[in-house]
C-alpha cells in the first residue's frame, strides 16, 4: 500500500527534522505519533540513524568519570558484617534515611580516597551521587597492591598411559582426550565384568 500525500509529506518533513538533530522521540511528540511509528517511517525513507551511545556529559547517568572501586566497596561490606564498621541509619550530610523498595538501606559508604578502604563517610544515594557529580575521588594506587603469585601446577601422572603432564584442573586424570576416552571405556568394561562376577558369586552363595 502506497503512502498518501499527507503521510508522504509528514515523513519527508520528519526526515528533515531528524537529520537536523532532533531525536526520533521528539519528532514523534511533534506529530503526535509513537516513537516506533516514526522510526519505521524514517527507516522506509532510507534514513541512516545516529548511534545511541551517549558518552560523558551527554549521558544523564554520567557522574564525572570513574566513581567506584569494587574492592573498596567489598571490603566495606565485609567490615560491616564482621562488626568493624557500623552503618548509621541517617545520612551524614542531609540527615535523611530510609530504605529502597527491595529492602536495601539508602545509606551508602562513600570513599574520598580509595587507598583508605575503611575510611568512609555515610551518605544517602542522592548526596552520594551529587558528590561524585561535582568531585573526583582519589583513585587506588595500583603500585601498592601486591600481586598474588600463581603457584605452578604440580606434575601429574596419566592413569592410562603413565606419562607426566601438568593441568590446572586437579580432577583431570588423563593427559589427553584420547587417553580419557580409552580410560573411560576400560573402566566401564571393568565395571560390567565386576557386576557379572558379583552376580555369579551371589548365585553360588544361594542368594
Amino acid at each position: 500500500m502506497r503512502p498518501g500525500p499527507k503521510r508522504k509529506k509528514y515523513l519527508d518533513q520528519a526526515k528533515k527534522m531528524y537529520e537536523s538533530g532532533m531525536s526520533v522521540g521528539d519528532v514523534g511528540k511533534y506529530y503526535g505519533k509513537s516513537r516506533q511509528t516514526v522510526y519505521q517511517g524514517l527507516k522506509s525513507r532510507g534514513v541512516r540513524f545516529r548511534s545511541q551511545t551517549r558518552l560523558k556529559k551527554e549521558n544523564h547517568f554520567y557522574r564525572g568519570g570513574v566513581k567506584q572501586n569494587k574492592l573498596a566497596g567489598h571490603l566495606v561490606e565485609r567490615a560491616i558484617k564482621k562488626g568493624a564498621l557500623v552503618r548509621p541509619k541517617r545520612c551524614e550530610k542531609c540527615e535523611r534515611g530510609g530504605e529502597f523498595t527491595d529492602g536495601r538501606t539508602a545509606i551508602q559508604g562513600h570513599h574520598d580516597d580509595y587507598n583508605k578502604p575503611l575510611d568512609v563517610r555515610w551518605l544517602c544515594q542522592a548526596c552520594h551521587h551529587q558528590w561524585h557529580k561535582n568531585n573526583s575521588a582519589v583513585l587506588c594506587d595500583t603500585s601498592l597492591v601486591i600481586a598474588k603469585e600463581k603457584k605452578p601446577n604440580k606434575p601429574k601422572i596419566c592413569v592410562f598411559c603413565g606419562k607426566s603432564y601438568t593441568h590446572p584442573n586437579k580432577r583431570k586424570l588423563c593427559c589427553s582426550r584420547s587417553c580419557a576416552t580409552s580410560h573411560g571405556w576400560i573402566k566401564r568394561k571393568g565395571d560390567q565384568q565386576n557386576d557379572q562376577l558379583t552376580k555369579e558369586l551371589l548365585v553360588l552363595c544361594g542368594v
